[in-house]
């Protein structure tokens, strides 16, 4: 079975403080990017002491869920979701990124139900 699904910035031009201009913009920049270094800093400490004590990923997911979170707030992203059918957390499922911003993996997180493990081909990891 095939469940289409699109989650995107409501609007290109609202996305990311450009509802107050140019210093909407900066300061929603600035926010994001203090967050992303803090924040990934500090979840990535919690999830790596998380992952130690429970070995199931059942925290380590939930704070990664948490992370991704505050990518979306702090980046001014407002998201609208659509589904062709509905989404069942309860069940194994695969879905594929096509991968058109640097927000897929926080979005997935904050979007998809149940719980999400994500992979990446080893080509990805080398710089060219």
């Amino acid at each position: 079975m095939t469940q289409a699904m699109t989650d995107r910035p409501a609007s290109e031009s609202r996305a990311a403080g450009a509802r107050g201009g140019a210093l909407g913009v900066v300061l929603a920049t600035v926010v994001g990017n203090a967050y992303l270094l803090l924040g990934s800093l500090f979840f990535a400490i919690l999830a790596l002491a998380a992952g130690i004590v429970d070995r199931s990923g059942n925290s380590t997911f939930r704070i990664g869920r948490l992370w991704s979170r505050g990518i979306v707030v702090t980046s001014g992203l407002r998201l609208r979701r659509s589904f062709a059918t509905p989404l069942d957390g309860s069940r194994p499922v695969v879905y594929m990124a096509n991968h058109q911003s640097l927000f897929d993996i926080p979005v997935l997180f904050v979007t998809l139900p149940g719980q999400a493990r994500m992979l990446a081909k080893n080509s990805v990891f080398r710089i060219p």
